[in-house]
């Protein structure tokens, strides 16, 4: 039997049905222009924030990093540190960087505080920051090198391979918030011959010297993520003392701040609870505007333009 079922003809009018097509090709173009100009607006928002904000530099603490491998020993650690920290001042030389034997160091930031958990005290810690005018808080890790074999090749001609794989940590903390600026993960893969594979897990000098070298290499791409996350990151200060209507601020010369230069200030915010006890500044509303006065090279002391409200912790942008 034959189906006697036939293409079903539609019941609008062709005119109509061109008409609807029309209509809505023109809100798809419409609504893309205006996706467009919107884009637009906000790229070039962005580029001016940027201009306004790049003259000043920022101030990042380096912590000690903290080694959980299974190699220790100052000498080793120091090394990897010291290459990170030589290619993190190479990348970032406009913002000045403060090393854990700098004289200038935080003495407060040799014991972090910590939560009842044991875990760091990242408000607290992006409070104690803020006095000093420091922007972002640096810490790193290297979390583990372990080593495993692999049998490449083709039937009889297999051979064994000799690997160490390296891994580490880079984070970095926003005192203006309390949270991450970043937190990235690295990882380096080394090959060697069979005799260095049991050198480096014997901790033998003479197998780790081309170890070092693979640090070294992940210690300079360590650094470019870093100093990426610095440059990205939006510059802020601090009110630090109030007198009547002028303020003392903690940034000064070093950070690019001139006389007559004037700042937005902000609320400084209020807590938000986070998970496991953390606590996060929440940004707090425009409430006035101050007008540097005098200069020293880590403070300025600015004269209150507009606002009644401005108090100790107060933000400053640009």
């Amino acid at each position: 039997m034959q189906s006697n079922t036939q293409p079903r003809a539609s019941n609008l009018p062709s005119g109509l049905l061109y008409g609807i097509v029309l209509v809505l090709v023109l809100m798809l173009l419409t609504g893309c222009g205006r996706m467009a100009s919107l884009k637009r607006k906000t790229n070039q928002a962005i580029r001016n924030y940027r201009i306004s904000d790049s003259r000043y530099a920022k101030t990042a603490v380096v912590l000690p990093f903290t080694n959980t491998s299974y190699i220790s020993g100052e000498a080793f650690e120091k090394a990897f540190f010291n290459d990170f920290g030589e290619r993190l001042e190479q990348r970032c030389a406009k913002h000045r960087l403060i090393m854990p034997d700098d004289t200038q160091f935080p003495a407060e930031l040799t014991l972090l505080p910590r939560l009842q958990s044991g875990q760091r005290d990242n408000f607290a810690l992006a409070h104690m920051a803020r006095r000093r005018g420091i922007n972002t808080i640096i810490t790193g890790e290297l979390v583990d090198i372990n080593f495993f074999t692999e049998n490449r090749g083709l039937f009889w001609y297999k051979d064994t391979h000799y690997f160490v794989r390296i891994f580490a940590n880079l984070a970095a903390l926003d005192t203006d918030t309390g949270s991450k600026l970043f937190d990235h993960s690295f990882e380096r893969t080394l090959e060697v011959d069979e005799t260095d594979y049991e050198m480096i897990q014997q901790k033998k000098s003479e197998g780790l010297v081309e170890m070092m070298n693979t640090l070294r290499a992940l210690a300079s791409e360590m650094a470019e993520e870093g100093c990426q996350g610095l440059r990205t990151q939006p510059w802020r200060s601090y009110i630090v003392g109030v007198d009547g209507r002028q303020v003392v601020i903690a940034a000064g010369r070093r950070a690019g701040l001139k006389v007559g230069d004037t700042l937005d200030v902000y609320d400084s915010g209020k807590p938000i609870a986070g998970i496991e006890g953390q606590q996060f500044f929440l940004p707090g509303r425009r409430i006035g505007q101050v007008k540097i006065v005098t200069l020293s090279d880590d403070s300025a002391e600015a004269h209150i333009v507009s606002g009644d409200n401005i108090e100790i912790g107060s933000a400053l942008r640009p």
